[in-house]
């Protein structure tokens, strides 16, 4: 039975790592697409209060919990507040029982409305977010990766919470 145990125990370190490398190439990938947007959008200036109350209180704490060197718990909060935006996003655009679907239907009914592009950005963010709130041991993300991973979060809440700052009306709804 002992054996049995460690094996598992090897198992969910092997899996860990692998985790770990799915964050850095997401990252990567998030970071990319990040820096390919940049030229079409406006900045937004980092004093601007997310457009959304909730998700603006939720976002400061993650920052402020990045700012005293609590990586995973920042990036936790983020996430919640990534959450709550999708769906309130998706309330507005008419997605019924969007409280209780499944974040990755709703992203799937999305696609038409936000275009492929961010469709993709989004879901890769919800692939990361799930990893991150999976992970048992928060030191596998180091400062760097967790400070770009909040970034994300951001240009992902500021997007879901006000996309007409991202987009002229007639790209919004075409």
């Amino acid at each position: 039975m002992w054996f049995v145990g460690q094996w598992f125990r090897a198992e969910k370190q092997v899996s860990d790592e692998e985790q770990l490398g799915s964050i850095k190439a997401d990252v990567a990938a998030i970071k990319q697409a990040v820096t390919v947007m940049r030229p079409a959008v406006s900045p937004t200036p980092q004093f601007e209060p997310i457009a959304d109350p909730i998700a603006n209180v939720l976002f400061r704490e993650a920052k402020a919990a990045m700012d005293s060197g609590l990586n995973h718990s920042a990036l936790l909060t983020a996430g919640v507040a990534f959450e709550h935006s999708l769906r309130r996003f998706s309330e507005a655009r008419g997605v019924v029982d969007s409280p209780r679907l499944p974040v990755a239907r709703i992203l799937k009914w999305l696609r038409d409305d936000v275009g492929l592009s961010i469709a993709e950005d989004l879901a890769a963010l919800w692939k990361v977010r799930n990893i991150i709130v999976h992970l048992r041991d928060e030191q596998l993300l180091e400062s760097d990766q967790a400070r770009q991973l909040l970034e994300s979060f951001e240009w992902a809440i500021r997007y879901l919470t006000a996309p007409q700052a991202f987009h002229s009306p007639t790209e919004l709804h075409s």
